[in-house]
């Protein structure tokens, strides 16, 4: 099993960042923070959802070059929506002991695929499945474009996330 140091540093790798709450999830607390903000391994950054003002914590460049050399991982999910980053986060959160082989948006990219890609895929249970976090407006744009890479990689579902 990964430490919490890694669990929390591959939800920043798979989804962008975590908040306070997703730490807490992971470690039982926050205490984690303080080492990773002192090593300059992950920053605070306010975001703001739904007129709340919350801390999101996000990787350095040294945290990036870190994570790197300890995994070989070098695609991380970059995404400006704080709010989609925050969605994603709390679901692979969610997911964290039931799904292997978390494979990111960017690193699909990085892979030779193109258009809309789900924000992340990972195997539960055998089978592929995909999540994205879209805007309400974008949704029937999202469900045609997904539809093709779903059947081109044999993905059983897409969950889509409305924001």
């Amino acid at each position: 099993m990964a430490s919490i140091q890694q669990r929390i540093l591959d939800v920043v790798y798979n989804c962008g960042g975590i908040t306070k709450r997703g730490v807490e999830k992971i470690a039982g607390n926050d205490l984690i923070l303080k080492e990773f903000l002192e090593k300059k391994i992950l920053k605070k950054q306010p975001i703001e959802i739904q007129d709340k003002k919350i801390a999101l914590y996000t990787i350095t460049d040294f945290g990036e070059r870190l994570y790197t050399e300890q995994t070989g991982k070098k695609h991380f999910f970059r995404c400006s929506r704080g709010e989609k980053v925050v969605a994603l986060s709390y679901f692979y959160i969610s997911e964290i002991e039931n799904c292997n082989d978390w494979r990111n948006k960017d690193e699909w990219y990085a892979h030779g695929e193109h258009g809309l890609i789900p924000d992340g895929t990972y195997y539960k249970n055998g089978e592929q499945y995909g999540i994205v976090v879209v805007r309400k407006s974008e949704r029937n744009r999202a469900e045609e474009q997904l539809k093709t890479f779903s059947e081109n990689q044999q993905i059983k579902q897409i969950k889509i996330m409305i924001q």
